[in-house]
């Protein structure tokens, strides 16, 4: 059966569901997207697809059109196979959901109508499959009296709005704003540089990094194969940045730090991040977020999303603030049999600070293989 038939199959009131997304149909998702301002990168079909091949789950592309077949919504949604024994919760659980490891991707539509029929055939699909909970991630609270979803605050993501380029950037305040031009003088002085990241051998030198971090903090890493997806898929179309501090010695250079970021549109991504953590004192953190938003600033970006922060973090959310930005509520909406079972504190438990110890002296091949196995699940 070829993609045609199979979409046909699944057409319904206007809304196919799409489980293999050929190059045509990414194109026309990619054309809409575009166009349409509420948009976000998340919503793009090449990034439901490498999340798709993480894991090894199937995926399911909602696409309504309108009378003349043009796309006027799309929600992608993924399965999650989930932790044994639901160890987490809903975090852990088995899911259908837009989209797992993602801050959000909720359903994207011109009117309410539309997303009235796109809610409808999404609690269908887990009707259809009666194991998993449904889980919409929006930044905005869906207003869809019947869905029968249940809604719940998740985390604030921080959105800092860029200024145009003859502006000044702005900073949360003038202390905050006289330290982050100290540090970062201290890093120039050091001769450190600002640039991107030209290759994938880069990209394997960074994840030298971020593997340390993710050990640091006891989270899970995600898998180098990956990133190598991130960096030949996503970076080719124009949706993904590496953007690097490096500590030049003139004939030699160091990677002391850097940041993956997504784009799309006019909005720019925060999504991993990165550095030597023996050699912070050299300020190479606001160096380079500083360096980022000028960049963003000469190009024409109108708003970088920092993402959000987990609860008790207050060193990373007293970092995001100190640049001046705005807090974004993030929604999770829940539908299933389990639904009414989900409680307001969903984030992971991080566990005593022994075994936080001991974790951070495991090789990093552990850690690398333990969160392969973690992400593809989650």
């Amino acid at each position: 059966m070829n993609h045609m038939q199979k979409e046909k199959l699944l057409h319904k009131e206007g809304i196919t569901v799409t489980t293999e997304l050929c190059d045509d149909i990414i194109k026309e998702c990619d054309e809409f997207l575009k166009g349409n301002e509420k948009a976000s990168f998340y919503h793009h079909p090449l990034w439901l697809k490498i999340l798709s091949m993480e894991s090894g789950q199937p995926y399911y592309c909602l696409i309504s059109r309108n009378d003349s077949g043009l796309i006027n919504g799309i929600l992608p949604l993924l399965k999650t196979r989930g932790i044994p024994f639901n160890s987490f919760g809903a975090l852990s659980s088995r899911r259908i959901s837009s989209l797992p490891r993602t801050p959000f991707a909720g359903p994207l539509t011109l009117n309410q109508q539309v997303e009235a029929k796109m809610l409808e055939r999404a609690t269908e699909i887990q009707n259809e499959n009666p194991n998993y909970l449904l889980q919409l991630k929006t930044d905005y609270k869906i207003d869809y009296q019947d869905s029968g979803l249940r809604t719940i605050e998740w985390r604030k993501s921080f959105v800092k709005s860029i200024p145009g380029p003859e502006e000044t950037l702005k900073f949360e305040s003038h202390l905050a704003e006289k330290n982050i031009r100290k540090n970062v003088r201290k890093a120039e002085q050091a001769n450190i540089k600002f640039r991107q990241a030209k290759d994938i051998k880069e990209l394997l030198e960074w994840y030298k990094l971020y593997l340390d971090r993710m050990r640091f903090h006891k989270v899970p890493a995600r898998s180098i194969k990956f990133f190598i997806s991130c960096w030949n898929i996503l970076k080719p179309a124009g949706l993904m940045d590496l953007n690097l501090a490096v500590l030049d010695r003139g004939s030699k250079t160091e990677l002391l730090s850097g940041n993956i970021n997504f784009k799309f549109r006019n909005a720019y991504y925060g999504a991993f991040n990165a550095g030597n953590m023996g050699k912070s004192n050299l300020m190479f953190g606001d160096f380079l977020m500083y360096n980022q938003l000028l960049m963003l600033q000469e190009k024409g970006y109108k708003s970088y999303d920092f993402g959000e922060v987990p609860a008790n973090h207050c060193s990373l959310e007293s970092f995001k603030k100190k640049w001046g930005m705005e807090q974004v509520q993030i929604y999770h909406n829940y539908y299933g049999k389990k639904s009414e079972e989900i409680s307001n504190n969903l984030d992971f438990f991080e566990g005593d600070k022994l075994s936080t110890k001991l974790w951070r002296r495991v090789p990093l091949t552990v850690t690398a293989v333990a969160g392969k196995l973690v992400n593809k699940r989650l």
